[in-house]
């Protein structure tokens, strides 16, 4: 028998974990003999006591089996995860088993097939495995031979352990009941009022109306409840709060009674009081008339101090009333099995790609009705223009000139009527070339005398004209020109602006010059999500029964020259269709809204999906539902369009697959699922910014266990919008933040990862490219590094030391062995373990080492690949 003497130990559990071993089994069987406790197979045979040893470490609890095995338990929905090492013994009956024995190890959870660990032999590594069982009724245990025969087959199920839920845990929250003296507010004419004792309001970095107040006439207990009546929201949201300590580990369910105006959409939760800002637990509800406790657990991946909060982003009445908090032991594991890394699971935006073109440069059909914030700014406007005269105090008309266009069957007429302060401002949006030189031109005919300014502008601040020059009208049409030198961001308007009254009309808009498009990525990026991007509902279809698809058909058409995956985002309905056409946001005005009329929603998903059959791969429902700029429905109307969209996708392009709405919120996916939307996706969506990219991970577990307890645990899950950084990130940090966004999402269980966006820094994202968008930064030739290193490999494991140093364990193309090393924070030592025979490192920046004699290796956020060339 193979002596222990050296050999490593490991053993121990928390507070709410239990042994398999330790446990009754519901059945179980082996090739031969039976399964043993604690003990590798064959003691019991033999009356010889083997212990359970995987590649020279010990464990003193598991459970020992033999060839084709099955051992089931019955979980009944008590248990949230399983963690287990797999691997096969180190002897068998007294005999060493070297690199002979063949096993593959799987885990069913509910019938379904949720671990394979391929073949593994007695020189292979322990595997540890974690996996969430969340309301999962049975676990099995499966072995299977590995081609080769049963002889040395001695299976371990090492240190196999459940975390099951405990009885909870209360946390104290300060006047929990909303009860005793209310306290004055002071410090704002904006947000007033008497709050109660140990609460406090959180909104004055926001836009918002608030008054706050004692309700002692309708609480739901007690004498008190707080009243909250917001009066406007015009950015941010109310927040109202009191600050907790969370502890690593645990699993929180914070829950509070709530009524108010019906049909109001309120949030509570949990969130870190310092950024990230990472939200533990978040679940929003639409508000009754009448008292109801909401609550939703959610876990907690480190320990620190959090807001447990009441928020709202939209006007109403509020009443609060006994908050609670609450918690058990148990984390989940911190990633999923998600098999081999493919090249589609590295996504991108490429936002505004190529669209050098002007769109509707002749003011032709189809024209739209206008909505502005202003009463004065009304009329019809052209597909593709906008006008721009909310800041300014304007009297301004449009309308579509059908009798005497320059060329064409309209042309744009725009009546002054009075300018008292600004400007009015015709525009429409143009991606720019940094460093190139363009000509505009227009034709332009008005009233004699009446001056214009022809000008292309930066669109952000300080608003700096690139070139501009005034013009004085006369009655006949005249052409127009003005050249001028890009400096900035690709972001730029085409402006045509006047402070004079009169009326003018324009058509034929050109331009000409640097016109070098913007870049598709260079380094090989096999799947692109279209949003954006000006391919939404709203420029597809800017009038009913009207389709403009020539933006969308260049992006198809220069995916499919690269063998990209699309994936089309659906919403923002067009503001003749749109519910609600006061809803505005950056797509226009309605669009945030749902359509009025769902058969113009199958009209428009109908067209879309019969046009591009074959060419168009995922459909996406839309973008962030969750923040109402981008949604301001109900989730029961947004599950309606998910499911006529399923159906017209099934219809007309079985191929093809639907992407659920993709919110932030895990909170609004768990309602969207309770409301039957799981049945009609065939990917689960969802976003998580995050810098440093690493707090995502207490984001995607807590979204896997609502998708487990609401029956979609089995679906493809796709990170499909994120980014870290911004416009003052270093290139080589930027480089760094961009691997670990892609690696973290990988490890989290994502299917699949878009980056946002390829080009030129954001303030939400880090530069790919130079601002001119033609060579790549550091963090655009990081992209093809770490497909190089994950493209063919699986992910084994992934750790966390509380050093903040991360490892992922890799199983390398050619079956060697691999590990991704990097350190969240500080830059720390990692001690190479001995087993690992670590031959060689790489790191993003091209730079390569021997691992020959290194014991210790300075780690820091830059992720490096360390290789062994045992398999």
């Amino acid at each position: 028998m193979l002596g222990t003497a050296g050999v490593r130990a490991q053993t121990g559990t928390a507070p709410g974990e239990l042994f398999l071993s330790d446990l009754t089994w519901t059945s179980s069987s082996t090739t031969q003999g039976s399964v043993e406790r604690d003990r590798a197979h064959g003691a019991t045979a033999t009356g010889v006591v083997s212990p359970l040893i995987i590649n020279s470490t010990l464990f003193a609890k598991g459970l020992g089996t033999f060839g084709n095995s099955r051992i089931a338990y019955s979980l009944n929905r008590q248990c949230t995860e399983l963690r287990v090492v797999v691997g096969v013994n180190d002897s068998h009956l007294g005999a060493a088993v070297g690199d002979a024995g063949s096993v593959v190890f799987r885990i069913w959870l509910d019938g379904a097939l949720r671990f394979e660990s391929g073949v593994m032999r007695g020189n292979s590594p322990a595997l540890p495995v974690h996996l969430d069982v969340s309301q999962v009724r049975e676990l099995v245990l499966q072995t299977l031979d590995g081609a080769d025969g049963t002889t040395l087959d001695a299976a371990n199920w090492a240190d196999a352990r459940l975390v099951c839920d405990s009885a909870p845990t209360a946390v104290p929250v300060v006047n929990a009941g909303l009860e005793g003296a209310y306290a004055t507010l002071a410090g704002s004419a904006r947000i007033r009022g008497q709050v109660a004792l140990g609460w406090e309001d959180n909104s004055a970095w926001a836009d918002v109306d608030v008054r706050y107040a004692e309700d002692n006439a309708t609480p739901r207990s007690g004498r008190s409840a707080q009243k909250i009546s917001i009066d406007a929201v015009r950015s941010g949201e109310m927040q109202f709060l009191q600050n907790v300590p969370l502890v690593a580990g645990r699993r929180y369910t914070p829950s509070v009674w709530l009524k108010g105006t019906a049909g109001m959409r309120v949030s509570i939760g949990l969130q870190k009081d310092s950024p990230p800002w990472t939200r533990y637990a978040d679940k929003q509800v639409e508000l009754t008339g009448t008292w109801r406790e909401i609550s939703l657990p959610g876990f907690v991946t480190e320990s620190t101090t959090a807001m447990l909060m009441i928020s709202a982003s939209q006007a109403g009445v509020i009443h609060v009333d006994d908050v609670g908090l609450r918690y058990v032991s148990g984390s989940p594991a911190p990633f999923p099995p998600i098999g081999v890394t493919i090249g589609s699971q590295f996504g991108m935006h490429v936002n505004g790609l190529a669209d050098t073109q002007i769109r509707n440069p002749g003011f032709e059909a189809p024209y739209r009705r206008l909505v502005s914030s202003r009463r004065t700014i009304t009329g019809q406007i052209a597909n593709w223009w906008q006008d721009n005269s909310d800041w300014a105090d304007v009297d301004v008309q449009y309308s579509q000139d059908l009798v005497a266009p320059r060329s064409g069957l309209a042309s744009q007429k725009v009546d002054v009527r009075a300018v008292r302060s600004g400007a009015v401002q015709l525009v429409r949006s143009q991606y720019l070339a940094a460093g190139g030189t363009y000509t505009l031109s227009a034709w332009l005919r008005g009233t004699p005398g009446m001056a214009v300014t022809l000008a292309l502008r930066e669109a952000g601040a300080p608003f700096t004209d690139h070139a501009a020059r005034d013009v004085v009208l006369t009655g006949n049409w005249q052409q127009v020109s003005v050249s001028g030198l890009v400096n900035g961001s690709r972001e730029g308007l085409i402006m045509l602006r006047t402070s004079s009254t009169g009326t003018f009309q324009v058509d034929d808009v050109t331009l000409t010059g640097a016109n070098r498009g913007w870049s598709w990525p260079t380094v090989p990026v096999t799947a692109l999500r279209l949003w954006d991007s000006n391919t939404h509902w709203a420029a597809l279809e800017p009038a009913k029964g009207q389709f403009d698809f020539s933006l969308l058909d260049q992006y198809v058409r220069e995916a499919e020259q690269r063998r990209m995956q699309i994936t089309l985002t659906l919403g923002q309905s067009p503001l003749w269709a749109s519910a609600r056409p006061a809803d505005v946001s950056y797509n226009g005005a309605g669009a945030p809204a749902e359509p009025a009329n769902i058969q113009d929603w199958r009209d428009y998903v109908t067209a879309v999906v019969r046009r591009y059959r074959g060419r168009i791969h995922f459909y996406e429902i839309w973008n962030e539902p969750n923040d109402p700029t981008f949604y301001s429905g109900s989730v029961a109307k947004l599950v309606e369009l998910t499911r006529e969209a399923f159906v017209i996708v099934r219809a007309n392009d079985p191929a093809a697959s639907v992407i659920s709405p993709s919110p932030y919120s895990v909170g609004w996916m768990d309602e969207f699922l309770a409301l039957g939307g799981g049945a009609f996706v065939d990917i689960i969506g969802y976003h998580h910014y995050a810098t440093p990219p690493e707090g995502l991970f207490a984001a995607f577990a807590n979204l896997r266990q609502v998708l487990r307890a609401r029956g979609a645990g089995m679906k493809p899950l796709w990170h499909t919008e994120a980014a870290a950084g911004d416009t003052t990130t270093p290139p080589t940090m930027g480089a760094m933040f961009l691997a670990r966004m892609y690696l973290a999402s990988f490890a989290a269980g994502a299917n699949r990862f878009n980056w946002y966006t390829w080009g030129p820094a954001l303030a939400f994202c880090a530069a790919t490219t130079t601002p001119d968008g033609l060579d790549l930064t550091p963090a655009g030739r990081a992209l093809g590094v770490v497909q190089t290193w994950m493209i063919g490999a699986r992910i084994l494991s992934v750790t966390r030391q509380t050093s903040g140093l991360w490892t992922l364990h890799l199983r390398m193309t050619d079956g060697t062995r691999g590990w991704i090393v990097w350190s969240e924070g500080a830059t720390t030592t990692l001690s190479v373990p001995a087993d690992w025979a670590a031959q060689s490192r790489a790191d993003l920046f091209g730079a390569a080492a021997s691992m020959a004699g290194v014991r210790t290796l300075t780690v820091s956020g830059s992720p490096m690949l360390i290789r062994s060339a045992v398999r």
